[in-house]
């Protein structure tokens, strides 16, 4: 996946696949609010639950994400089909900061200091990451919510937003800025999975099918 945010706080870096760096805040938060804008924030809460809190449950961890299934989206032209998702939360602080890093196709995300919150076993994830693709000249600026529920066996009733804040799309690639595209899990469990330590990365398989969750394309199946 993936101009920041005018916030006027302590700031951290994240980056995306061949991406430049990017800030956001890097305080104690009890709430997601202060990372969405206000209409986005009233728009994803209508479908993801959006936890506070200052009392998060440990995530770190590796997972996949399969299947990913599309809830809703507020653009059209979306692909048919998503390939898996590879998950891994490193470094959670007392600060409630988490390590983000993502792999999706070829695709890769990392974020270093996303802002974790929550209470109990249930928690709500926000991060910014800019992405630029030098082949289809474009740069995104796109932010990423994952809520759910901690469980010894991985992470339930999970959900996962995207949203585009800015970028620049001469081909129209991508997503309009304001869009945003929900999705959540198939099979009701994003499972604890050592993809990354063991490079068991079946998503780079040749035969792996699928689209990028913010890509703007059709695909043939």
């Amino acid at each position: 996946m993936l101009l920041a945010l005018p916030l006027a706080l302590m700031f951290a870096g994240c980056l995306g696949d061949e991406g430049d760096t990017v800030v956001i805040p890097e305080l104690h938060e009890t709430t997601p609010e202060s990372m969405l804008p206000a209409y986005l924030y009233d728009s994803l809460s209508r479908y993801v639950a959006i936890y506070n809190g200052n009392t998060p449950p440990n995530i770190e961890g590796e997972y996949k994400w399969s299947p990913v299934l599309l809830e809703y989206a507020s653009d059209d032209n979306l692909p048919s089909s998503f390939a898996d998702v590879y998950l891994k939360f490193s470094n959670q602080s007392s600060r409630n900061l988490c390590t983000y890093y993502e792999e999706q196709g070829s695709a890769v995300t990392r974020c270093d200091s996303t802002m974790i919150v929550g209470h109990d076993n249930v928690f709500t994830l926000v991060g910014i990451m800019t992405s630029v693709n030098n082949q289809r000249n474009t740069k995104s600026v796109i932010g990423t919510l994952v809520s759910g529920r901690m469980t010894t066996a991985g992470i339930t009733d999970f959900s996962y937003a995207i949203y585009m804040i800015d970028k620049i799309d001469p081909d129209n690639h991508l997503m309009s800025v304001g869009e945003f595209r929900i999705f959540y899990d198939g099979d009701g469990l994003v499972g604890k999975y050592s993809w990354y330590s063991s490079k068991a990365k079946a998503f780079l398989d040749k035969g792996t099918t699928g689209a990028s969750l913010t890509e703007r394309k059709e695909v043939s199946l």
